[in-house]
Formats: C-alpha cells, sequence, structure tokens
C-alpha cells in the first residue's frame, strides 16, 4: 500500500517534484520541503472529508477520476488549465472554501520558506498529481468496484463489495449498509480518524513524512484538532 510521498515521488515516471518544480520556478529543495509540508495536510483534510461524508458518493465526486488520472502520468496533463481548475475546485471541497484554501497555502508558506503566491500556484497542480495517483492505486486495488460503484447513484439494495471475500467486505459491506438506510452516521471505529468498517480504506490516505510542530499547530487549527494523533 503506498503512502502520499510514495505516489509523489513515483509520479510522471519519477519526475513529478522536477517538474512541479520547474513549472513554479522553484530549486527542488525548495520543492521538497513544500511537499513535506503539504502531504500531511491533504491526510488529514481527506481523512476529515471521509469522517463528514454524507454519502460515500461524495468522496467519489471530491477525487474525479477522469480528471485526475492524466495529471498522475504526465506532467503537462498536470499543468494544464482543466488540470489546474480541477484542482483548485477539489481544494475547495476539501479544506471547505477558497477562504481555507488561502489559509492554508499561506501557513503552508510560513512552514516552508516558499512564498504564500508560489504555493497558491503550486496546490492546484500539487492536488491534481496526489489525486492521480491515488485514483490509480484504488482502481489498480481490490477497492476498486467500490469506486466505480460511487461515482454512480447509491442504490440503497445493491453491494458494490458483493465479490469481495474476507472482513474487507463485511466491514465495508456494513459501512454502505448504514448510508443506504440514510443515517449516515457509521458506528464508532476503533482508529477513531474513519467511520467504523473503513479503517482499511483509511490506510490508503497515510502521508508517509510527519508534520512538523509548527506545522502541526498551525493545522490543527484549520481542521479544528483534526490532525492530532
Amino acid at each position: 500500500m503506498f503512502t502520499f510521498a510514495d505516489l509523489m515521488r513515483q509520479a510522471q515516471g519519477g519526475q513529478a517534484l522536477d517538474n512541479i518544480a520547474a513549472a513554479y520556478g522553484l530549486k527542488r529543495e525548495d520543492m521538497d520541503k513544500l511537499t513535506r509540508t503539504l502531504l500531511p495536510l491533504y491526510s488529514w483534510g481527506l481523512q476529515k472529508s471521509m469522517k463528514e461524508a454524507q454519502s460515500p458518493s461524495a468522496f467519489a465526486d471530491l477525487l474525479e477520476p477522469d480528471k485526475f488520472r492524466a495529471a498522475f502520468d504526465d506532467a503537462r496533463a498536470a499543468v494544464s488549465p482543466a488540470a489546474t481548475e480541477a484542482g483548485r475546485i477539489a481544494m475547495e471541497k476539501l479544506f471547505g472554501s477558497g477562504a481555507a484554501a488561502k489559509v492554508i497555502a499561506e501557513q503552508a508558506a510560513a512552514a516552508s520558506g516558499v512564498g504564500a503566491d508560489v504555493v497558491s500556484k503550486v496546490l492546484p497542480t500539487m492536488t491534481a498529481t496526489l489525486f492521480g495517483g491515488i485514483v490509480k492505486q484504488i482502481e489498480e486495488s481490490p477497492f476498486a468496484p467500490m469506486l466505480k460503484a460511487w461515482t454512480g447513484p447509491l442504490d440503497a439494495t445493491a453491494n458494490p463489495f458483493a465479490a469481495f471475500a474476507g472482513p474487507a467486505r463485511d466491514a465495508m459491506s456494513s459501512f454502505l449498509k448504514g448510508y443506504a438506510e440514510g443515517n449516515g452516521k457509521p458506528e464508532q471505529a476503533v482508529d477513531p480518524r474513519w467511520p467504523g468498517g473503513m479503517e482499511a480504506w483509511g490506510k490508503m490516505f497515510e502521508a508517509g513524512v510527519e508534520a512538523n510542530e509548527a506545522s502541526r499547530k498551525a493545522f490543527e487549527q484549520i481542521f479544528g484538532g483534526f490532525g492530532k494523533g
């Protein structure tokens, strides 16, 4: 199972960080600092989105597979107007608003030493690239039927996990059943960051790098303490 750091290192044939740095006039070491600062943020934001989602299909809408696949493989696609606009919209969904995204860019700039204006430009491209990697990871995993099912209307009688075997099927079936019945409140998870039955799914959203203390405190303020632990 790949972490976000793994995905960014592998994106665009292993050249994504160099490509993004070149596109926005950054030195590679500055891009590395910014990446280390931002990846925990994406992890916390995705965890928060999953925990608060009113429907599992809302998460698939956030990832928008058709818009982000190419950004993971192709540097030109990642900086295209279509990808950056999709990345900007995804950030607003992920962080709650455009204003929140601006605050996050400012905090990331302070933590990484990269100018806030540059961070604001890098963020949509990084979002498109990372989300493209997440989509590909899911589509190449046993969770692929789930993502496909969630990109369409949620059928209360359907069970997209029926083809699965073992504990993953039972846990995720229980999770989907709860939403299909309309309660929108899955059971408490063993890991409190994730809805009941979704702990295995949550393992796909680990940053792979540790946030420094200054970043952690700033981002916890933005996310209401969700990044703790």
